[in-house]
């Protein structure tokens, strides 16, 4: 019921939402939590229209929206789901190097070592949870998944990585490894404790 509700306030006063968005966005990150595979795909078709049809509105909480889409990659519910949100990840991406999220030096005025992207606030804010996001799904348990925010993580690294400044590559690294590294611990502790168990 209150997903519906969403969809009708987006719907309807969708320019007059302002500081609403935020909120908004945490309503759909626990929608995608969600054991109820109606409520998933009720959230993500919003999630999906809010990024088609109102992002001039939300990129100012940019974050917000890639957290977002990340908990719907996350999902356990529909699978199906989890792949096309990895898929936004990656069109995330390309919104923020297009320059439709921040001003972006034009070429003219940069220098051959300069970098679009360097080790601030607003840049860290925008790229660490859309890179730590994908980190994090590369540790799925479902194959297809894991695989799919594999091959989206480096093609992101491979084809911007290039803008980014060596502090700003050092912070996205440390986020990634610390991704791999969570899911890595938790999986042999279970696996020590199962083994303990064992007579």
């Amino acid at each position: 019921l209150v997903v519906c509700c969403l969809d009708q306030i987006i719907q309807s006063s969708a320019k007059n939402l302002k500081s609403g968005w935020k909120a908004l966005l945490k309503v759909l990150v626990v929608a995608a939590s969600d054991k109820d595979e109606m409520i998933v795909n009720l959230g993500f078709k919003i999630s999906e229209a809010v990024m088609k049809e109102h992002f001039g509105e939300i990129r100012g909480i940019f974050g917000d929206m890639s957290n977002c889409i990340v908990a719907f990659g996350r999902n356990k519910t529909n699978t199906t789901v989890s792949l096309a949100a990895i898929r936004h990840l990656n069109n995330l991406s390309l919104k923020l190097t297009s320059g439709d999220v921040i001003p972006l030096p034009e070429p003219s005025q940069a220098s051959p070592t300069s970098h679009s992207f360097i080790f601030n606030e607003s840049h860290a804010e925008y790229w660490f949870p859309l890179l730590t996001g994908i980190a994090d799904l590369v540790n799925d348990e479902r194959p297809s998944v894991r695989t799919t925010a594999l091959d989206a993580l480096f093609h992101i690294l491979r084809k911007h990585g290039g803008t980014f400044s060596e502090e700003l590559w050092a912070l996205v690294f440390k986020g990634a490894e610390n991704a791999f590294l969570t899911h890595f611990y938790t999986k042999k502790d279970r696996f020590t404790k199962t083994g303990s168990g064992r007579t």
